[in-house]
């Protein structure tokens, strides 16, 4: 028995590949009277349409940064990364756009065609009208996390902050009790992540 096949119909195989439900049936259940041929097209067949259903199933993520070259290069690699070893579950569309070219029409244009993503990552500056586009999408039930930046009057889910602790003063953050669940190193700097979720966050 074909143990991976139940999320296609045994209508749509049959319709796909030419041949029979009984026929498709036959092949799925691995019952005798089917020839090599016929089976090999009906499984084939079925890989396509599978292959076809999981693209189709995957959601875009819309990638938003200004900020400098350096930073936008290594957001952009490690999220290239993270969906890699994901499998590629996410179709990412990324916008990347050097901090001192930035203007909030970069990204109010992208951020109001909803329909092209079913999440935002976004690094910006305070800009009310962008505030406003996170408002309308949050309000469609999308989440939204800020990295780094944070857009406080805006519905965003919540906000990723990196904390350098090699320079960060002691008075400032107790590194002996705090952030010891998400520190990384990088490049010789220690670093910590803290995610905060937004008052109107939406769950």
């Amino acid at each position: 028995m074909v143990s991976y096949w139940k999320n296609v119909s045994i209508k749509k195989i049959s319709e796909a590949s030419g041949y029979g439900t009984a026929t498709v049936d036959r092949v799925l259940n691995d019952r005798a009277g089917v020839s090599k041929r016929t089976k090999d097209k009906i499984l084939k067949t079925l890989n396509n349409l599978q292959n076809t259903n999981q693209k189709n199933n995957k959601k875009n993520i819309l990638v938003c940064s200004q900020s400098g070259p350096s930073y936008n290069k290594t957001l952009e690699e490690t999220i290239e990364r993270v969906n890699s070893k994901n499998h590629n579950k996410f179709n990412l569309i990324k916008k990347f756009v050097a901090a001192k070219n930035f203007k909030p029409d970069h990204f109010i244009k992208i951020l109001n065609d909803t329909s092209k993503f079913d999440a935002v990552i976004i690094v910006s500056q305070e800009d009310q009208n962008i505030n406003n586009e996170i408002i309308k999408i949050t309000n469609e039930g999308k989440p939204v996390v800020t990295l780094t930046t944070d857009l406080p009057n805006s519905n965003r889910l919540a906000i990723l902050e990196v904390i350098n602790l090699t320079q960060a003063h002691s008075s400032s953050y107790n590194r002996k009790t705090c952030w010891k669940k998400n520190r990384i190193n990088f490049d010789g700097y220690e670093y910590a992540l803290q995610m905060s979720t937004g008052k109107r966050a939406r769950f």
